[in-house]
């Protein structure tokens, strides 16, 4: 089953992307009435995502990730370095709630176990409370599935924890067509 996403594009494409032009997208595809709260989370997810990540043009992002059997959508996908990240965000959030890591860590859990494509990835589950206080980078445990345990970020730290992550262990080729499902690797930055 193909995947679907409000927005998907290449790094490069999203970092150059308009950032009201990608809500502008975002609200698009969102079928129910747009909540201001919503709209300032939105904003600040490009913004910290732009910030975060460089032009690396075999990187690609999801916004808004429909999670197969969930029903629900992750904040955003990234894959970089064969490396599926799943990424919550909590904008104002000043600390880590457990219900939160339960929240990330359930729709890894999905995607790994409901998407054909994810079976055999390393899949990261991320929560970026946004005003939480910076801590060590985590060590990145993972499962017999390699889905590993949630690890925990604030909006300054989240490039770095990417970075560190697809620095620590190779994994073998990630085909993202393949993964995605779908013939050519569809953008919605045109």
């Amino acid at each position: 089953m193909p995947i679907k996403a409000y927005y998907c594009a290449t790094v490069p494409s999203f970092l150059s992307d308009d950032p009201d032009r990608i809500l502008g997208v975002l609200t698009t595809a969102h079928h129910h009435a747009l909540e201001e709260p919503q709209r300032w989370a939105w904003q600040q997810q490009i913004l910290i995502l732009k910030e975060a990540l460089d032009a690396r043009p075999d990187w690609q992002i999801f916004l808004e990730f429909y999670i197969p059997r969930m029903g629900k959508r992750a904040d955003a996908l990234l894959i970089a370095e064969n490396i599926v990240f799943l990424i919550e965000f909590k904008a104002g959030a000043t600390i880590h709630a457990s219900s939160a890591f339960d929240q990330v860590e359930d729709y890894a859990l999905d995607l790994k176990n409901f998407h054909e494509g994810s079976h055999n990835v390393p899949i990261i589950p991320v929560l970026v409370s946004t005003d939480a206080e910076t801590q060590p980078s985590p060590e990145i445990k993972y499962a017999k599935d390699l889905v590993a345990k949630p690890i925990a970020t604030n909006r300054t730290d989240l490039g770095c924890l990417i970075h560190g992550v697809c620095k620590s262990r190779a994994f073998p080729a990630l085909d993202i067509k393949d993964w995605i499902g779908l013939a050519p690797i569809f953008e919605t930055t045109s």
